[in-house]
Order: structure tokens, then C-alpha cells, then sequence
């Protein structure tokens, strides 16, 4: 039951970066300056690519955090974060999803990279929480850090898709999955020292 509610703390995590997005893209069209752009424009620019990784990730943490905090002692604590991660991306494909309709089928691919960055990301962190202290400073910017920026270069790569770019997703998302397999091996004995 501890590891359902995990799944859903990912979600409610999701929908309050959705709405934080809307957020900041609702307060940067009020600025006179930018009269002429529009919701859709801003929310497909490179600036928003680099917000939402930001407020994303920024989220997840918070989440993973708390619940790490709440469970310490039951295991396997990287399966919180796993679950976390999960169901976030499950959010995000939902949007996506609604927002494309019948086409989701040809996006297949797109989708499973949208599973692996949110699980890879979330299991990150919740690594180095569970090995740190998840208030001390060393804490949040490995685990924040690393994630926001894998994130970050998720996003740049997939807002500049192309065939080459496809690759580099491909390795960024192999070495983020490589690292928490390792990480899940390793956990146990860093937990015992």
C-alpha cells in the first residue's frame, strides 16, 4: 500500500508541474513586451523547454524526498522513486495523448522515452536521497542536479529531434538506465556502511 501511494504522490507531483508551467507561462504573457506571442508559442519555445525540466524535476524531488523520509526503513526504497517517476511520465503521456488523439500509435517510441527519462530521473535522485541527508545542500545538488540535467538535455535534443539527435537521446537514456541498474546493486551495501 506504502509503494501505491508512491504512485500516486508521482502523479499529484505531475499535475502540480503542469499547473506551475501554466503558471509561468500565464505570468510571462503579461508582460507588455510580449504581447505578441501567444500560450501555444511560448509553451513550444526553447525557453519553456528549460522551465519544464526545471519544474519538473524541481517537483519530483520534493516528492521523492518526503517519501524516502516517510519509508526510510521499509525496502527497497528505489522502487519509491521508481514509482514516482512512473506514474509522473504516465501523467505526461496522458497529455500528450489527449493532445494528439488517434496518433499516440505512431509516437510509440516517443512515449517510452518519456518512461525511461521520468524513471531514470526519479531513481537518480532517489538514490543519492537515500544515501544523504535529502535537506543538506550536497544532497540536492547531486540528486537535483544530475536529474535536472539530464532532463535539460532530454529536452534540448528532442526539441531539436532530428536523426542524429535520436542517438544521443538513445545513449542519454542507456547510460540513465545503466546508472540505475548500478545504483540499485550498489544500494544495499552503501546503506550498510
Amino acid at each position: 500500500m506504502r509503494y501505491l501511494e508512491s504512485f500516486f504522490w508521482g502523479i499529484i507531483a505531475a499535475l502540480g508541474a503542469l499547473a506551475l508551467e501554466f503558471i509561468i507561462a500565464n505570468v510571462f504573457l503579461l508582460f507588455p513586451s510580449n504581447k505578441n506571442i501567444t500560450l501555444e508559442l511560448f509553451i513550444s519555445s526553447f525557453a519553456f523547454v528549460i522551465i519544464s525540466a526545471g519544474v519538473e524535476e524541481t517537483l519530483k524531488y520534493i516528492v521523492i524526498a518526503k517519501r524516502i523520509e516517510e519509508l526510510f526503513w521499509n525496502r527497497p526504497l528505489l522502487l519509491i522513486s521508481f514509482l514516482v517517476g512512473l506514474s509522473f511520465s504516465l501523467v505526461e503521456i496522458a497529455l500528450i495523448g489527449w493532445q494528439i488523439g488517434a496518433e499516440w500509435k505512431m509516437h510509440y517510441r516517443y512515449l517510452v522515452e518519456i518512461i525511461l527519462l521520468h524513471t531514470s530521473t526519479a531513481g537518480l535522485m532517489g538514490y543519492f536521497i537515500a544515501t544523504g541527508n535529502p535537506k543538506r545542500s550536497g544532497t540536492i545538488i547531486k540528486a537535483f542536479g544530475l536529474a535536472a540535467i539530464a532532463h535539460l538535455v532530454f529536452n534540448i535534443l528532442a526539441f531539436y529531434r532530428s536523426y542524429f539527435f535520436d542517438y544521443l537521446i538513445f545513449l542519454l537514456l542507456l547510460f540513465l538506465v545503466a546508472v540505475n541498474v548500478f545504483n540499485v546493486l550498489r544500494i544495499p551495501k552503501k546503506l550498510a556502511s
